[in-house]
């Protein structure tokens, strides 16, 4: 009997992801506003093995997993360098019947806070002319002071959003936008913090050429 099999969780997998579905429909509409996680990683608690902030944030990936993945999507979570990150991609594996794999191949990539951001982003599908629609989402583990500023303009923002982001955050801002996508191509990220909260950067915002503020 697995790890899996001896953890217990209440997230419901119609009404409860439905709900995560309409706010990470909501994230994605509303770059930057920031979404409250919590009623439902409140659910899956019991089956990370984790303390503290870490707790929070892989929580939230496991909810977005079992909202998003199936048996017809691929995955991968980057950094795994300890049991934690072992254990939720076997919970994902499990829960959602989605397939483990590289990351160059996956739909959908997991960053654990000890994943060579950078790296991923710059290996993660983009999708094609013809097929944007086929790259990859990255959901990532967003901790630190939110003390760097950027502008932001795109869909979904009118005129220019100035904003204060995390280092990690402006991390993978940065290594996305260095890959000069041709529209409509690229990766839409998104963010979830130790409480559980989300936010997104869709594939179109992009900071303000020059206007990287210090």
């Amino acid at each position: 009997m697995t790890s899996l099999l001896k953890r217990k969780h209440s997230f419901d997998g119609v009404f409860d992801s439905q709900k995560v579905f309409r706010l990470l429909l909501e994230a994605l509409s509303y770059p930057l506003r920031t979404l409250d996680l919590s009623e439902c990683t409140s659910k899956v608690a019991d089956m990370v093995p984790l303390e503290g902030d870490a707790a929070g944030a892989q929580s939230a990936m496991l909810v977005i997993a079992m909202a998003l993945l199936d048996t017809e999507v691929t995955f991968a979570v980057v950094g795994k360098t300890a049991l934690a990150e072992d254990l939720l991609a076997e919970d994902i594996a499990q829960l959602t019947l989605a397939r483990e794999v590289e990351v160059a191949d996956a739909d959908y990539l997991f960053v654990c806070q000890g994943g060579d951001l950078t790296a991923t982003v710059e290996h993660a599908k983009c999708g094609t002319l013809a097929d944007p629609h086929k790259s990859a989402t990255l959901i990532v583990e967003d901790s630190g002071a939110q003390d760097q500023k950027v502008e932001l303009y795109g869909p979904g923002i009118n005129g220019q959003l100035k904003v204060q982001l995390s280092a990690r955050a402006k991390e993978a801002l940065a290594a996305r936008d260095g890959q000069h996508y041709e529209y409509p191509q690229g990766v839409d990220l998104l963010f979830v913090s130790a409480q559980s909260e989300l936010f997104a950067i869709p594939r179109m915002v992009r900071a303000e050429e020059n206007s990287w503020l210090t």
